[in-house]
């Protein structure tokens, strides 16, 4: 009796392919998901570092500085912060003035070009009372601040969501993890 030579797949075969695609695609599913609460983490943190600097050299120069976060939500816009101290003639001053909410700091190299860092679109971020707009933190010679809040929100998940407090008596900068928005 002569044998059949068998071409293509036997269903045992298939089978055991579409396990193991199976278990590939469990692990890989929750990567995907997690990009987006990656990027929420690292714009705050960014925002948070710079809230840091500005208040650790207005302790060590003697003056105020400030972040001015130009907050667009609702819109295509992204988000932008920028990081500022007062000026007089072209570097910072304890006698100078705000400059235009376009200058940034001379003194900061690793700022853009035009001054203002964007932040990712899928990062939402709106004041901790809800508003939008333009928010300046700023920071005293003696470490204090004005109060502020942030919410930043993930764009793709409404529940997850991060605060930046700002305490007005120590100028103490922190984060919260929290499902909405609200006071600090």
């Amino acid at each position: 009796m002569k044998l059949n030579n068998q071409t293509g797949l036997t269903f045992i075969e298939l089978i055991i392919v579409m396990v193991i695609m199976g278990i590939m695609f469990i692990f890989a599913v929750p990567n995907f998901t997690s990009t987006s609460h990656s990027k929420l983490k690292s714009a705050v943190r960014d925002v948070a570092t710079e809230l840091q600097m500005a208040r650790a050299k207005a302790i060590y120069r003697n003056m105020e500085y400030r972040v001015l976060l130009t907050l667009n939500a609702g819109t295509t816009t992204a988000d932008t912060y920028i990081f500022q101290c007062k000026m007089s003639g072209g570097a910072c001053s304890s006698s100078g003035s705000w400059p235009a909410n376009t200058v940034a700091d001379p003194e900061r190299l690793n700022m853009a070009a035009s001054g203002a860092v964007s932040l990712p679109l899928a990062v939402n971020v709106t004041q901790t009372n809800g508003n939008s707009g333009t928010v300046t933190v700023e920071f005293n010679p003696n470490g204090t601040s004005n109060t502020a809040g942030l919410c930043f929100i993930n764009a793709n998940l409404a529940t997850d969501v991060i605060k930046l407090c700002v305490s007005s008596s120590t100028g103490r900068v922190r984060m919260v993890t929290a499902t909405s928005c609200g006071a600090c």
